[in-house]
């Protein structure tokens, strides 16, 4: 189906929060059902939350954790693919990062997007990201604009 404006293409996938829609909507009845090529399962497992980026490439993110919050990040996970690092690997983080030398260090390889840096954000003060560095500098960029506006 689809519109001269807006073209039909099976690849192209949406995602629309119905929770949020305001006022009444009907149920279309003859509209089909369209498959899609597209590998959900793949898809998903590349990011965190619903929103794909193209421009982004799976990527490693490492990310220390404060001691007391260990176990809520080992029963909660970042992403489906989260890997505390082998202990060799480990040392290597804690000589790089001797602020975080206690902490447990993890990884998840993903693609960044909105929903990973709110995650990461919304664990401030337990959870540091290390490496990427730019995307530990964006994360720091916001949390520090968030200090600086909570300074009443």
């Amino acid at each position: 189906h689809g519109s001269e404006r807006y073209p039909f293409n099976p690849e192209f996938i949406a995602n629309f929060a119905l929770d949020r829609f305001v006022g009444d909507f009907e149920y279309v009845e003859d509209i089909p059902f369209c498959d899609t090529p597209v590998d959900l399962e793949e898809r998903y497992s590349e990011i965190i939350g619903v929103t794909l980026l193209k421009e982004e490439v799976c990527e490693d993110i490492y990310f220390a954790v404060k001691p007391e919050f260990v176990q809520y990040v080992e029963t909660k996970w970042m992403h489906n693919n989260q890997m505390p690092l082998d202990p060799e690997s480990e040392a290597v983080f804690r000589k790089k990062y001797p602020k975080l030398a206690d902490n447990r260090f993890f990884s998840i390889e993903c693609r960044p997007n909105t929903e990973m840096y709110n995650r990461f954000k919304s664990y401030a003060g337990w959870v540091t990201v290390v490496e990427p560095e730019r995307i530990r500098k964006q994360i720091q960029e916001k949390i520090n604009q968030a200090a600086e506006d909570y300074s009443l």
